[in-house]
């Protein structure tokens, strides 16, 4: 369970400071949000989106 909880916030991590400096990372190297906006934004929100899982699965667990 700490696993999946270590992961989202590592996930958090990266969507607070993509957004904040403007430059998201990514398997492949960074994208930054002037010249490719909608791949930024797409690198972004999917990070969040599984972070939100990762978060939903661990009180899942503890819930049970």
């Amino acid at each position: 369970m700490g696993v999946v909880i270590l992961l989202g916030v590592r996930l958090t991590y990266h969507v607070w400071v993509a957004i904040r400096t403007g430059i998201a990372n990514m398997r492949r190297g960074r994208v930054r949000r002037r010249p490719q906006p909608w791949y930024y934004w797409t690198v972004v929100v999917v990070q969040a989106g599984f972070a939100v899982g990762c978060f939903i699965a661990a009180a899942r667990g503890f819930s049970r």
